[in-house]
């Protein structure tokens, strides 16, 4: 492996090209992930097909929400297919960001839509079920708060090695020397250090602390092993650290339960007004009616997600003390990802779960001259 090049500072080549990368991503995003859906929601219900796919379903008697579901989902699914390929194979492959192979995209895919309907499907069903109850929604936010809770638990022993094969990260030393630091920092019972083979899918780097309680794991891309220096891989551990320490998954878990309430309440108005709760062709009704809900206050959910990365970043700085090391990551990172260090302010606040590189750079410097001031 060749020589690691730190501290690392921008390729102006690069910064040129995740202007024009990052602006098709925003793209399609909008596209597949906003216009799409609400069409073809908004079209489905209002045109009848949905009526027309309930009455097909309704002999099936107890499965016919379960019928219906999986048309419905396989419908959007096609739909969405044609750019969702373009975004994540053909464009990422345009810009040499991708790894992948045809076979193995397509595997991921599949996997990811099963999981999607494994899910999917008896949430539809236990929804519809608990629809005729009196104040239905509470009993349907009380069920998403442990839902995301069991989700969280599982995510590092049973989804992501359905994507990944991970190994015991292998470098004895430099994994000692990673447990004492976390553990310096407050964080207790990992129960290991994992590796995940992202370099077959892509170049791009990341890492996370994942899972709750007994589950808890600190997982690498090899990516990020196998391009960054040791110094700049801990600063990386400490972020993830500092979300560990102040507990933003449960933070996240916990905030979009209170949110989750008012959205379920106002899809109760929204069926009342059909006048008939019950009916599974309003499912298209429902799912547009949280993709709206969901689109006015993204961005405020972004905001506040900004936030704590931020407070990540400085828990980083406080732990690790490596501001050098800490900026070298972040321009590294995002030119391997041909991110835009610099978007404008307005689609940072729209649509950016992570504040800028700028300004995460900008924290680096401003947290070095605080402690030379001392």
């Amino acid at each position: 492996m060749s020589k690691i090049k730190y501290p690392y500072e921008y390729d102006p080549k690069k910064r040129k090209l995740a202007k024009i990368y990052s602006k098709g991503r925003l793209m399609s995003g909008i596209i597949n992930g906003i216009i799409i859906p609400i069409i073809f929601f908004a079209f489905f219900y209002f045109s009848g097909l949905s009526a027309s796919l309930r009455d097909i379903a309704m002999p099936m008697g107890s499965l016919a929400i379960v019928f219906y579901t999986f048309i419905f989902l396989t419908l959007i699914a096609i739909i969405q297919f044609p750019l969702r390929f373009y975004s994540s194979y053909t464009y990422e492959h345009k810009y040499e960001l991708s790894r992948y192979k045809l076979s193995g995209w397509f595997k991921d895919y599949l996997k990811s839509m099963l999981l999607f309907y494994i899910f999917t499907i008896p949430i539809a069903y236990g929804l519809f079920a608990i629809l005729p109850w009196q104040n239905w929604w509470i009993y349907a936010g009380v069920a998403y708060f442990f839902l995301s809770v069991f989700l969280s638990t599982i995510m590092p022993i049973l989804i992501l090695p359905i994507f990944y094969k991970l190994e015991p990260y292998k470098n004895k030393k430099h994994m000692k020397k990673l447990l004492s630091m976390i553990k310096a920092s407050g964080v207790t019972n990992v129960k290991g250090i994992y590796v995940a083979n992202e370099s077959a899918k892509s170049v791009k780097a990341n890492a996370l602390f994942s899972g709750l309680g007994k589950t808890k794991r600190i997982v690498f891309f090899d990516t990020l092993l196998n391009n960054f220096t040791p110094d700049e891989v801990e600063t990386v551990i400490g972020h993830e650290a500092g979300h560990y320490i102040q507990k933003d998954i449960w933070r996240g878990v916990i905030i979009d339960t209170i949110l989750i309430f008012p959205m379920l309440l106002i899809v109760d108005a929204v069926l009342k007004a059909t006048g008939n709760m019950t009916d599974i062709a309003n499912l298209p009704l429902i799912f547009l009616t949280f993709r709206i809900i969901e689109i006015i206050i993204m961005p405020l959910t972004n905001t506040y997600s900004r936030h704590r990365e931020a407070k990540a970043d400085l828990f980083a700085l406080e732990t690790c003390r490596k501001p050098e090391a800490q900026e070298s990551t972040e321009r590294r990172l995002v030119d391997m990802a041909l991110a835009d260090h610099k978007p404008n302010p307005a689609i940072e606040f729209i649509f950016h779960s992570h504040p800028s590189v700028e300004k995460r750079v900008a924290m680096c410097r401003e947290w070095k001259r605080s402690k030379r001031n001392r």
